[in-house]
């Protein structure tokens, strides 16, 4: 899915040697990766890189270094190709820090708008692109920000353009879409706003099958689709200080980036032992500022234990999940694994748990288990600031702002087949400000948002000692899940803004499909002029304790 680069270093880096190399030309940038390779072939344990700017014409690539340190401090390096920009693959206990990187220019773009209307079933925004911003860019996923705050505007969302049209002059567009919604009175869009768009360009840091290796002190920005794109099998590795950032203005530029990536901060794809992300700054992204899931395999065809799935990610000895959207959910242990003639693959558990055609199967065991996002400061980036979906997960001491939707997510989700429910997950001593606040599903994603695609999968979640500031509608939102403890958490400034009639629009905390939730030692105060309830419960509800005496308003 994202391409790598046409170099790659292939070595075994031998243990017990320990000379130190210093190695690289910026004059030269071609020649980069062939000096870091021959410097490790040499038996180096710790290359530094020399200090300077690098027009790279393509990535850089390394493949299964073990117990090795590339030390790129003060090395700026500009990627000149949309590919990955630098590759680690199959790695081990290896340390790269120092770097700064991006693209030779903003792969995404940005306009402000002069004009709006309707045409023939089609709304359209007249545009300037600004100065040193791509003109052929797509004009998908566009988003609306403002001039003054820098920040995507309130109850607005994104939107894929029908049309782009050129005008007179340069950069001047018109770009046309079908949904009427997207100009007033639905739309509190204005002249003067900027338009916003995802580009091409793929991963600055791209991690695959790395195992406890360290990723530091490392700046981003002028990204493509991932900051960071850890795939597995993945292991426990480490990301460690890295800023990632709207950066400077690029050449012939009069304004700065609105943006700092096309979509997620950190990708972590089916990582067998999650990663530790840690005092990490990532701020402005077009998607989820931290992204960590596994994936489901729709099941094709069942023979009492064994299921048909046409791809997978599972080892013998793995656990598998295996739920519906209408209730179902069994665990069992994965026997074998066959590649059958037709292409398919036979997956065969330790017992019948009775799954039919149609159910999902998920993989705990590769889903980021045990990851910890720790103490890092998430800012103004459309959808999530957190979106897990795996289990035995620590999620503390971060600061979340300005995230459109959530602040904090858990759960699957179904129609992007990417898994699985979470189980044993702790969400403590977080704050997170002004979330929910843009998006088509305006007001109902809470600060933190547990959620499932029909069955309580969710089970032992601790929501603990958060701080949660100015978020519209419910602050927390708990569905689809059994066994969930909810103490000692503050709220402020809620339900300020009028969202609708409906009863759950003036609930502090709402709760749905769910049973075995208990609260104890929550305070609010400050509440806003359509604050109703304190605890709403929907549809399927039993088993709350303490909220009568665990949720008191001052």
């Amino acid at each position: 899915m994202h391409p790598r680069p046409v170099l790659i270093a292939t070595l075994a880096v031998l243990s017990g040697v320990a000379s130190a190399a210093t190695f690289g030309d910026p004059s030269h940038p071609e020649t980069l990766e062939k000096d870091i390779t021959a410097a490790l072939a040499g038996g180096a344990k710790t290359v530094t890189v020399t200090p300077g700017v690098y027009q790279l014409p393509q990535g850089l690539g390394f493949r299964d270094l073990v117990d090795v340190t590339l030390d790129f401090t003060k090395v700026e390096l500009s990627l000149h190709s949309e590919r990955d920009g630098v590759v680690f693959g199959r790695c081990r206990d290896t340390v790269f820090t120092g770097a700064t990187i991006h693209y030779d220019h903003p792969r995404f773009s940005q306009a402000k708008i002069l004009a709006f209307g309707s045409e023939n079933q089609q709304v359209w925004y007249e545009v300037q692109v600004d100065a040193g911003y791509p003109v052929d860019a797509p004009w998908k996923s566009c988003v609306i920000f403002t001039p003054n705050e820098r920040r995507i505007k309130f109850h607005t969302w994104d939107s894929n353009a029908k049309a782009v049209t050129k005008l007179d002059g340069a950069g001047h567009l018109r770009v046309a879409w079908d949904d009427r919604n997207l100009i007033p009175p639905h739309s509190p869009v204005a002249v003067g706003d900027y338009l916003v768009c995802r580009g091409d360009g793929s991963s600055l840091l791209h991690t695959e099958g790395c195992v406890t290796c360290t990723f530091k002190d490392l700046n981003f920005y002028w990204g493509g689709i991932f900051g960071i794109f850890e795939t597995g099998p993945s292991e426990a590795n480490h990301y460690l200080r890295i800023a990632i950032t709207p950066g400077a203005m690029p050449t012939g530029a009069t304004n700065l980036p609105f943006i700092s990536q096309s979509a997620d901060g950190l990708h972590s794809a089916a990582a067998r032992r999650g990663p530790l992300i840690e005092s990490c700054d990532f701020e402005c992204m077009l998607d989820d500022a931290v992204a960590i899931h596994g994936y489901f395999a729709p099941i094709l065809e069942v023979a009492g234990p064994t299921l048909m799935v046409k791809e997978h990610t599972f080892r013998v000895g793995d656990q598998a999940r295996v739920s519906s959207d209408k209730g179902f959910l069994a665990e069992a242990t994965v026997a074998k694994i066959e590649h059958l003639a037709d292409q398919r693959w036979a997956i065969t558990l330790n017992k019948d748990v009775a799954a039919t055609a149609g159910c999902k199967i998920g993989n705990p065991s590769a889903s980021g288990n045990g990851y910890q996002i720790i103490d890092n400061t998430i800012r103004g980036n459309r959808a999530r600031g957190i979106l897990v979906k795996g289990d035995n997960g620590l999620i503390e001491g971060n600061t979340i702002e300005g995230s459109t939707m959530s602040g904090i997510s858990v759960g699957p989700e179904y129609w992007w087949n990417e898994g699985d429910y979470c189980q044993h997950v702790a969400i403590r001593n977080n704050t997170i400000r002004h979330t929910n606040y843009a998006t088509n599903d305006f007001g109902n994603n809470g600060a933190i948002l547990v959620h499932g695609d029909g069955t309580r999968g969710n089970r032992d979640i601790v929501i603990t000692g958060n701080r949660i500031e100015d978020v519209l509608g419910a602050n927390i939102i708990i569905g689809w899940a059994d066994g969930v403890k909810v103490a000692d958490n503050t709220f402020t400034g809620f339900q300020r803004f009028d969202l609708g009639t409906e009863a759950k629009h003036g609930a502090l905390i709402l709760l749905d499909h769910c049973a075995n939730v208990a609260f104890a030692g929550n305070s609010a105060s400050e509440p806003g002029p359509f604050a109703k309830t304190m605890l709403l419960s929907g549809k399927e509800v039993a088993g709350v304790t303490g909220a009568d005496t665990g949720l008191v308003k001052h």
